[in-house]
């Protein structure tokens, strides 16, 4: 079998299109820090805020609205640039306009549908439950997490994506005993039709309890090998087995709460301050905003760091069960030269960006592997 290599010319473009992404996130936060931050202390948040005599609930959904309708339509030629044409540029899309501004309203539209809700039920809290909001807000939170999390496979990537059971008997019943040694009581694998909208190749463990199943991009069934599919779904079922899921939804869940909880010592400080009547007044909803939009910058490294150490160990225990380390490479190979992904980032990208390690150093640690798998191999001849 070939040995898969890196592209030396895809590695170039991948790392001029991750600098300009890495532009585009760092004018996004600073046009959002500055939005923000203009529309509290210019007073248009307090004009907008007390532009209606109507109950609370409706002050606070109308400006929320408002808010929200402006702050899109100011990084609308962000988004339009890093979601629409910078991917077709680099080759990694070929979804057409209108199918990307379909995607982009169904996803606005649940966004919005979500956090209004959210934000509605948080301003009720803190009307009528001043010193325990933030609490009651935090395991308001934690459940829509749970809630959605459950609803990913069988409702949320269905509105964008279409998915179909894996109907390649040959691997299926590979991947169905892989999963049986591995102690996984198989949901049955899904086939999601990423082809339809990019040529980028992605795997994942979605879901949770009786929804939770492994779905594969048929970016990969279509290019990989057998060995390395199995490498892919390993991989996540290694996510399964050291409950990765439910480690990190600890920690998202604490940060909640300490968000929140800051949230409330911020509103307490900056109320007086700003002249209004009580931390209920949504003419303050821009110190709710900037106090967790910093603690999730801060934290953000922190979290990132957390996120490479499971996926390392998702990747040694995906060597250890197909014992093919070989093959775990040729995965990871492919995989960054179809995704046009830097194989040798920076040091402060890795720290502030990557959630997954990046490729020089899994192919690393795969290597270091296979070499102590010879050894013991040798020493048991």
């Amino acid at each position: 079998m070939v040995r898969q290599t890196l592209d030396p010319a895809r590695q170039q473009q991948a790392k001029q299109y991750a600098a300009i992404r890495h532009r585009l996130l760092v004018v996004r936060l600073l046009l959002a820090s500055v939005f923000w931050l203009v529309f509290l202390f210019t007073g248009l948040s307090e004009k907008l805020a007390h532009l209606w005599d109507a109950p609370l609930l409706a002050v606070v959904a109308a400006y929320v609205l408002i808010a929200l309708a402006v702050y899109a339509t100011l990084l609308a030629p962000l988004s339009y640039y890093g979601g629409f044409v910078l991917p077709h540029r680099y080759g990694l899309s070929c979804q057409s306009l209108k199918s990307w501004l379909v995607d982009l309203a169904k996803a606005g539209l649940l966004g919005l549908l979500l956090r209004l809700a959210f934000v509605v039920v948080v301003y009720w809290l803190l009307d009528h439950f001043k010193d325990t909001w933030w609490l009651l807000a935090a395991a308001l939170a934690i459940l829509v997490m749970v809630v959605l999390t459950m609803l990913v496979p069988v409702l949320i990537i269905p509105i964008f994506f279409k998915l179909r059971p894996l109907q390649d008997e040959d691997l299926a019943s590979r991947l169905s005993t892989l999963m049986r040694r591995a102690g996984y009581q198989s949901q049955g694998i899904s086939v999601i039709d990423l082809s339809s909208k990019t040529s980028a190749g992605n795997a994942m463990l979605a879901g949770m309890g009786k929804t939770r199943r492994i779905i594969l991009g048929d970016t990969i069934l279509d290019q990989y090998t057998p060995e390395e599919i199995e490498v892919v779904a390993a991989h996540e079922l290694g996510h399964h087995r050291h409950r990765h899921f439910i480690r990190l939804f600890a920690v998202h869940s604490a940060l909640t709460v300490l968000g929140l909880y800051l949230a409330d010592l911020a509103l307490k400080q900056a109320v007086p301050w700003l002249g209004l009547d009580a931390i209920s007044d949504v003419a303050a909803f821009p110190v709710l905003v900037l106090t967790l939009g910093a603690l999730s910058l801060l934290v953000g490294p922190l979290t990132n760091a957390y996120s490479r150490r499971l996926e390392r160990a998702a990747d040694d225990y995906a060597i250890s069960l197909t014992s093919a380390p070989d093959a775990f490479v040729d995965l990871m190979t492919r995989l960054t030269n179809q995704n046009l992904a830097d194989a040798t980032p920076p040091r402060w990208a890795e720290v502030m960006l990557y959630d997954h390690p990046p490729y020089w150093k899994r192919v690393a640690r795969a290597g270091a592997a296979s070499g102590a798998a010879g050894c013991s191999a040798e020493g048991r001849g």
